[in-house]
């Protein structure tokens, strides 16, 4: 509340001489109040107080100032105005126009005048307050009374008010046709203003009445959907914004349907001042659709020239507003090449629901997958539309069938060494699509996720009737020497989206003697060999008739001279005799090819070496177990040691056994046997493409 302060307004009697004479005769008059000094009102009111001025006593006519002594500023900001409106009757003027605190009159002797009007005025910014205000009247032409001039004292009282106004503030969105709108499972928000328009200090209620939806009130900017009541203190002249929600959620409701809300806005001053506002809330979204597609997903499969019949997709468009609307349909995202189809539009009454049919072909020669097309229904002209997006999806089939195999379901490996297993597993599209195949695995027996580890190098692509090796590098842990692991390794197509997968189990066997520090050691199936080759190839021979053995060893050259051997073909045993001088050179091997070259214990202990059926790459066995199966790390042949090595079978002539030869590019030792030139073979580590004329 603004500080009051007592405003007094002084009015001066004068006398005055006859005009007839220049003597200074004492003049004689009256001035008072005409009813009851003190007016009561409040902002926007008004009030009057009539004054009189007895004459009668002069026998001259007289000029008289009336004026209202007070600071006119000061009063206007504690919202009172006041101003002579009339001088009064007998020849009296209006004089309200000009906002006069001060005006002048001439009044005749032996005549009083009566209804001098002054008029008091609340302003709107008027509060609670009493005032006391003197307003005076001077004789201007003649000399005054001793008394003289003479006053009277007035009292304004500025009344306490009390109203309430509501008013839709910022925020709200009301339509056109002054309704609200909620979309189902949603809320609307209402922005109520709401002002203390009394001149005191007010608690005022707020309660909601004649609603069926959940609907509440509460402050502004509050979660939640509010009580159904709210009070709020505000100060005079003053407002305070609430909101007030309808919500949908968990109501049963469809469009077109409304509720009707009303709220009330109490005084807390005087229960009998009230004031309310109505509410209709539509279920109804602006410039909104639903859009529904049938089928949602169709399969297709190419026809034998390669084309496709056409997919017809079928909606349901759905509008959500309480007028007419024309709804476009346009395809927003389909797959590269596709032809995109025409623009669909559709006039689509209130609250109704209209079909529409868009048909789409895929593209010749697509090949296999799912293919997405989103498709979007707007609002034609709205500018604030809510729009609705489908997604549907054809699937085009193929010729899904991939096989993973190994050459060996048993692996030797070393402990704690990365092992590259470039030429045991394979992968076979036996489809007729093309595929990209994901590799996993599962760890069976002996296999601990946490010591034992495996990498693949990826995804692979495999044309139809394509196959590849599979290039994985496994580590066995450290100190796990002669232990054994299972693993399953999964081959999983991903062109049939996993429908399809195939999977191989390996037996891995850690080896007691090939450790990192055995210079012989070789890349499993790889390519990398040491920089030289053993200088001595160990040969048993087994001599029916004799009882015992005879040990010779056939001095060799570097790996370098070895291979150069191989590329050029082996030769008869007795040429191979001659030219490496051995005087047994006449007696013809009879090794088969699934059998390992003599073994002969090494002269320090190492184990036995023998020379691989399939490349004759040397291998040194150190470990003692009999019988004992290894595999070949350059060709994957399977070589088994017996208890007692038998006599050897006899070896295939060179003609037959073929021609060895390096990969130019890892190096790779390749047996390639078959005799038909020119040849293209593929390299097991790196996959290059060799040809042999």
């Amino acid at each position: 509340m603004k500080f009051r302060a007592t405003l007094v307004i002084a009015l001066l009697l004068i006398g005055f001489s006859p005009i007839v004479s220049n003597s200074s005769a004492e003049s004689a008059y009256e001035f008072d109040t005409m009813g009851n000094p003190e007016v009561h009102t409040g902002p926007g009111g008004k009030g009057y107080i009539n004054f009189k001025l007895n004459n009668e006593d002069n026998t001259q006519n007289g000029a008289f100032k009336f004026e209202v002594n007070v600071n006119r500023d000061a009063l206007l900001d504690e919202g009172i105005n006041l101003y002579w409106e009339h001088t009064g009757d007998n020849g009296g003027t209006d004089i309200s126009a000009q906002n006069k605190t001060e005006f002048t009159r001439q009044i005749a002797a032996t005549l009083t005048v009566r209804y001098i009007n002054l008029t008091i005025e609340g302003l709107d910014n008027a509060e609670p307050g009493s005032f006391e205000i003197e307003i005076i009247a001077t004789h201007t032409d003649q000399d005054e009374p001793e008394d003289g001039p003479y006053s009277e004292w007035i009292t304004v009282v500025i009344d306490e008010t009390y109203g309430i106004e509501l008013s839709m503030a910022q925020g709200s969105v009301i339509e056109t046709d002054g309704n609200g709108s909620v979309d189902q499972g949603s809320q609307a928000l209402y922005m109520v203003k709401v002002k203390n328009t009394g001149n005191a200090d007010d608690d005022i209620t707020l309660e909601l009445q004649d609603y069926e939806w959940e609907s509440g009130i509460s402050p502004e900017g509050t979660g939640g959907v509010g009580g159904e009541t709210y009070s709020v203190e505000i100060d005079a002249f003053e407002s305070v914004v609430v909101q007030v929600k309808v919500s949908t959620v968990g109501e049963n409701v469809e469009f077109g349907e409304y509720d009707n809300l009303t709220l009330i806005a109490t005084s807390g001053n005087n229960d009998e001042i009230t004031t309310n506002m109505n509410f209709t809330t539509v279920v109804r979204v602006r410039g909104g659709v639903d859009l529904d597609v049938s089928p949602a997903t169709i399969q297709r499969e190419p026809r034998d020239d390669g084309s496709f019949a056409p997919v017809n997709f079928n909606f349901d468009i759905f509008n959500k507003w309480s007028e007419e609307v024309t709804v476009e349909l346009v395809v927003s995202d389909i797959a590269i090449g596709w032809d995109t189809p025409e623009d669909q539009s559709i006039t689509v009454q209130e609250f109704t629901e209209e079909s529409v049919t868009m048909t789409i072909t895929p593209q010749e020669d697509t090949v296999p997958g799912s293919y997405s097309i989103k498709f979007n229904a707007s609002v034609s002209g709205e500018s604030d539309t809510n729009s609705a997006e489908v997604i549907a999806t054809i699937v085009i089939k193929g010729d899904y069938n991939i096989y993973i195999s190994t050459t060996s379901s048993e692996i030797l490996i070393s402990a704690n060494k990365d092992e590259a297993l470039q030429s045991y597993i394979k992968v076979e599209n036996r489809g007729g699509s093309t595929d990209i195949v994901s590799f996993s695995y599962f760890a069976g027996p002996g296999w601990d996720t946490n010591t034992w580890t495996i990498e693949f190098s990826g995804d692979m692509s495999l044309e139809a009737g394509e196959e590849k090796w599979v290039n994985i590098i496994v580590r066995a842990p450290e100190g796990s020497e002669t232990q054994e692991a299972t693993l399953t390794i999964v081959a999983t197509s991903l062109g049939s989206q996993g429908s399809f997968t195939s999977e191989t189990t390996i037996d891995f066997r850690v080896s007691s003697g090939l450790t990192d520090e055995t210079p012989e050691e070789t890349t499993i199936g790889g390519s990398s060999y040491p920089s030289w080759l053993p200088l001595v190839i160990v040969g048993t021979v087994l001599l029916a008739g004799i009882g015992g053995s005879s040990v010779y060893f056939l001095k060799q050259k570097s790996k370098g001279a070895a291979n150069q051997e191989f590329d050029q073909g082996m030769t008869a045993p007795s040429d191979f005799a001659t030219d490496t001088g051995d005087e047994w050179g006449d007696i013809p091997a009879d090794y088969d090819s699934g059998a390992a070259a003599p073994a002969m214990d090494m002269p320090d202990g190492g184990g036995v070496t023998v020379n691989c059926s399939g490349c004759q790459t040397p291998l040194n066995i150190t470990d003692p177990r009999r019988p004992i199966s290894v595999q070949c790390p350059s060709c994957a042949a399977t070589i088994t040691l017996e208890d007692e090595q038998a006599a050897p079978a006899p070896e295939t002539p060179a003609s037959e056994q073929g021609v060895t030869v390096a990969c130019p590019t890892c190096q790779t030792q390749l047996m390639v046997s078959d005799p038909t030139r020119p040849i293209t073979v593929a390299c097991p580590g790196c996959q290059t493409q060799l040809r042999l004329d």
